[in-house]
Formats: C-alpha cells, structure tokens, sequence
C-alpha cells in the first residue's frame, strides 16, 4: 500500500550478510507484458526482413527495448523506492515502453516514447543521487551517461530516418558498450579503499533476466496462434506444430534455467568483469532467442498455413538459431563457473567429471547444425519433423545433463532410500503463535 507520496529509497541488498531476496512487485509484471508485446512486433519485422541492410533496425530497435528493461532492472536490483512520486515514474517507463511497441518503426513516434523511458528513469536515479549522498560518486557517472543518450535521442527527433537510426544506435552504444567499460575501469571513481559499494539483489536480477528470456520465447507461439485463430487450419497439423513449439520453446527456458548457480556462484558476485559479462551475454542470448521464436513461427506456419515443405535455408535458420543459444548459454556457464576448481570433497571420478564435462558441453552447440544435416536440407524438410527433431534435440540434452548431475549430487537412484524430502513427509512442525507480520512495517 502506498503511504507516502515521497520516501527515501534503501538499498536492496546487503553482501556483508545474508540478505533477503527481493520480490518482484506487481508493476514489473506490467512491463514484462509490455516487453513480450515488443518482442512480438520486432519478431514480426524480422520475419520480413528481405537484405543484411534491413536487419540493422529491427536489431537495433530491440537493443533498445532490451536496454530500457535492462536501465529500469538495475535500478531496482540496487534500491527499493515505494513512494507515490516512484510509482508515476514506473508508469512512465511502461507508457514510453507501450508507445514505442505501437511505433516500432524509426520515427518521431518511437523517439518519443524512448525519450519518456529514459526521462522517467533519469528521474529515479536523480531522486537517489539527492536523497542518499553516500551514492552521489557511483551514481555520477550513471547520470552523464543517460544525460548524454537523452541528448542522442533529442537529436532524432528532428532528423531524418537514417540519422535517427545512427542516434539510436549511438544511444544504445552508450547504454552498453560505454556503460560496461566504466563498470569495469571504474573510471572517475573514488579509490577502491574509499568508495561507496551499492550492492545489486543477485537474485532479483537472475530472476528478472529469466522473466525475459520466458517472454521472449513466448512471442513466437502466441503469434502463431493469433494469426491462426480466423483460420480453419488442419486440426492434426495445428495442434501438432503447436504442441512441439511450446515444447521446444519450453525446453529452450529449461536449459536457461537449469544452468542458473545459487547466490554465492552467481557471475555478479564473482568481479565485476564476471557480472559484466553476464549481461553482455544476455544481449547475445535474447536476440538469438528471437530469432529462434521467428523460425519456429515459419516452421508452424509452413504446417499449418502453407502445407508445404520448410525451405533449407528456414531449416538452417532454425538449427541456427538453436546452436547460437546453446552457444550465449555456454558462455553463461563461463561466466558462472569458469576457473572454479572440484570441491575437496568430490572423489576422483567427480574430479574427473566436472574437469571435462566442458568437452562435450562445447561440442553440443554443433549437435544442431549436425541434426540440420540429416534432414537433408537441401531439398527442404517436413516442417513436424524439424519442430520434433529440434525439441528431442534439446529435450535429450537436458535429460543427460541432469542425470549426470543427479549422479554426481545423489548418487545413483534408488526407490524408497531417505532424501531430503522425508522430513516434509514426517509431519508439520508445531506453528509458533504471535505476530508474524505487520500491516505498519516499515518495508511496505
């Protein structure tokens, strides 16, 4: 409940201890949908892509979506605000967000409604920089450098649409490559003995990235569906493509998910070139992921629509896109566990194990473009099977790789031994009676 119309914000996490993880709260549900609506209007340009050239805009306009959910994710990983005036600012980025979706062309449109983003986000981190002056030397730098992308962003506004591509791309340059650099050179900062550390939530931010990766993944589906539903497709066909998309998409998020490490192994808890490099990744990964939902659009739609056999180069696209992703997801494993040696503990097969698993990890990301192949492409292949040979694909992997892991944790499976579930089952603990929560917290 909102209490306050001004509040001063508080950090979101504490590294010297073992802090609480932070909820998302029901505002971020509202931009995910905004961002899954985007997702699904630049998958709908890059369907129609005809040359490379037109490939720059539906890119670069989806780096820009990408950095505003990525500007307003890391603000809120670093503070907690609950204030009215905080509130209006959300709804600012999600109005800017929902403008450029309903424009998602290079014009005054969507400049405009990027402007509102990045207005409203430039505001949050002013009220912080004024409220809390233990912050001010971190947050400097933050603020030239979104003052300077609103600068760009001004500028193409009165452009033409070639120049207002290059601003935006400068923009977006400045969101990324620039910001990542300072990150790690930490540049114009107090010395390290010195310097305020603003810690980030690592599990508010693991769990944001997964809500995007799950919307992005969920666009090509629920296209294809929208675009079916005034159709009177092939019953056996519609829901067979159907059914194996969500399940390649779904497995697609399982494999994301399940190379998520707990808090202390996260790559934003390593250095800061560890946590750079997982976001970097991530503008890697959500782009090949879109790609992905495209190609498994025109699979479905060759099923369902067209009733006829998916082009070679739309099988390569599919098989493609699928081995870019296992590739950004090998590369989130380095970040993660690279350079980590085997526990004390581990036995000398573990050891062994866990030293060249990487082997076939790294070769997995050609098993797609083997599976490609087969198909026999260059004749093109039955768009059911490619969906059926993609999600088995992934769908084996992930089982392999779990029963390797379950090996290593458990130890071979065995039916009715004790687990660590057998207390659960024993019977509840006795419920401490008192006050468990309270309506006036001051964490509301």
């Amino acid at each position: 409940m909102l209490r306050t119309l001004l509040r001063s914000p508080r950090l979101s996490a504490d590294w010297t201890g073992n802090y609480e993880a932070k909820a998302v709260v029901w505002a971020e549900f509202a931009l995910d949908g905004a961002m899954a609506a985007a997702s699904y209007v630049v998958a709908h340009s890059l369907d129609r892509v005809a040359t490379g050239m037109d490939l720059m805009v539906p890119l670069v306009l989806f780096g820009l979506f990408l950095s505003t959910w990525q500007l307003h994710t890391h603000f809120h990983a670093r503070f907690v605000e609950t204030s009215f005036l905080h509130y209006l600012l959300l709804y600012g980025v999600l109005a800017g967000v929902c403008s450029m979706v309903l424009s998602p062309i290079v014009g005054p449109a969507f400049g405009h409604g990027l402007l509102l983003t990045r207005i409203s986000i430039l505001a949050m981190y002013t009220n912080v920089f004024i409220v809390l002056p233990e912050t001010r030397s971190r947050l400097a730098i933050d603020l030239v450098l979104l003052s300077t992308s609103i600068s760009l962003v001004l500028v193409s506004l009165v452009v033409d649409d070639s120049a207002a591509l290059a601003c935006y791309a400068g923009a977006l340059g400045i969101e990324t490559v620039v910001q990542f650099l300072w990150a790690i050179k930490r540049w114009c900062l107090p010395p390290p003995s010195t310097a305020v550390v603003v810690p980030v939530s690592i599990d508010y931010i693991a769990e944001r990235h997964g809500y995007y990766v799950v919307a992005v993944l969920s666009q090509s589906s629920l296209g294809v569906l929208f675009e079916s539903a005034t159709l009177a497709p092939p019953i056996r066909q519609f829901h067979m493509s159907v059914h194996l998309s969500v399940l390649l998409l779904f497995t697609m998020a399982m494999f994301y998910f399940a190379i998520q490490p707990p808090r202390e192994l996260h790559a934003m808890r390593r250095s800061a070139v560890h946590g750079v490099f997982f976001v970097a990744i991530h503008y890697l990964l959500l782009p090949t992921l879109l790609v992905l939902g495209v190609a498994t659009k025109r699979a479905m739609n060759a099923a369902v629509i067209d009733s006829q056999p998916l082009p070679p180069a739309a099988v390569w696209l599919l098989f493609g896109a699928i081995s870019g992703a296992m590739v950004a997801m090998l590369l989130l494993r380095l970040a993660h566990y690279g350079g980590r040696g085997p526990l004390d503990t581990d036995s000398p097969s573990v050891r062994r194990i866990k030293a060249y698993w990487w082997v076939p990890i790294g070769v997995s990301t050609l098993l797609p473009l083997g599976v490609a192949l087969l198909l026999n492409v260059s004749r093109g292949a039955d768009p059911i099977t490619a969906l059926a040979a993609a999600a088995a694909l992934l769908l084996l992997w992930v089982f392999a790789e779990t029963s390797v892991m379950h090996w290593i944790v458990a130890g071979p499976l065995r039916v009715g031994e004790s687990n660590e579930t057998d207390p659960l089952l024993e019977g509840q603990l006795p419920r401490t009676r008192g006050r468990t929560c309270s309506f006036f917290s001051e964490d509301d």
